[in-house]
This record gives C-alpha cells, structure tokens and sequence, in this order.
C-alpha cells in the first residue's frame, strides 16, 4: 500500500513538473510554444449551451458569443432549460442590468447575424409554445445528428452558461 502511495505522489509530482515546464514561457513572457496559433486566430467553432434566463448570466453569455462570432468564430447557441424563455417573441424577463436591453432582442439581433440558434426540443416542450411564438430561424436541431456531430468536432469549443 505504501509502495503506491508513493508511486501515485512522485506521478502527480512529475505530471506538476512537467505541466509548469511546458507553461513555463508564458509565465514568464518568454517565446510561446511552437504549436500556439497567433493571436487572434480562430480555431474552431463555439458551441454555447444557454440554461438559464437569469439577466446577468444570460447577458453575460450572449455578450461572449456576439464578441466570438464578430471576431471569426462560427458560434452556435443551444438553448436549454430556463433559457428557452429567451427565444420567445415577447416575454416579460428583465432586461440586462448592464445594457439594459432585452435579452430577447439581443438573441434576435444574433440570429440577424447568421448566429445559429437552436432549442432542446425538450425546452420547447417544457415551455409549452407553438413555434409560432419563438423568434424567426430558432428552432429545434433540423438535423440531430449532425448538431451532435458538430459538437464533438475536435476544434470546437464548448461552454455552459
């Protein structure tokens, strides 16, 4: 028992080691690796899965899409759960304490701007709206399996708002 105690510290030792040794240059400004992209190079798309209508969180997150789309990032958002009350036309959520806008409009605005948005068919269903009622072009995946084969891309990216 001991042995693998052992065994298993001077691993995770040598995993610590060797993680600082390979950031060691951008801790201290040096050369960045020969495998980093320049700056500003887009490397994927961005998959965002939106759960929540809270203001502050949702507003944060369609910020953080608008800004990866507008630098050359194809960017899809999923909304999920609470999130769906977002694709409604009109609904009575508080706007963004930061912009004031409403997030409803800035969603609308993302679609204008070829932003693709989907919604869980188990969102649409939990909301219980017709289609009728969601902004124009949100809707469930068209097709499932590609939606799922695109996030599992190994250059897209994906976060969880």
């Amino acid at each position: 028992m001991k042995k693998k105690k052992i065994i298993l510290v001077l691993s995770f030792a040598f995993g610590v080691l060797f993680g600082l040794i390979e950031a060691s240059p951008a801790l201290a400004n040096d050369e960045p690796s020969p495998n980093a992209k320049p700056a500003g190079t887009p490397s994927g798309a961005l998959v965002l899965f939106l759960t929540t209508d809270d203001p502050m969180s949702a507003g944060h997150a369609l910020h953080f899409a608008e800004h990866t789309f507008s630098n050359g990032r194809p960017v899809t958002i999923i909304l999920v759960g609470n999130a769906g009350k977002l694709a409604l036309k009109n609904n009575n959520l508080p706007p963004s304490p930061i912009t004031g806008e409403e997030l409803n409009k800035k969603l609308q605005q993302l679609v204008e701007k070829k932003v693709t948005v989907i919604i869980t068919p188990y969102t649409l269903a939990a909301l219980g709206q017709p289609l009728e009622n969601l902004i124009p072009e949100i809707t469930p995946p068209k097709n499932g399996p590609a939606t799922h084969a695109h996030i599992w891309e190994p250059e897209t990216k994906i976060v969880v708002w």
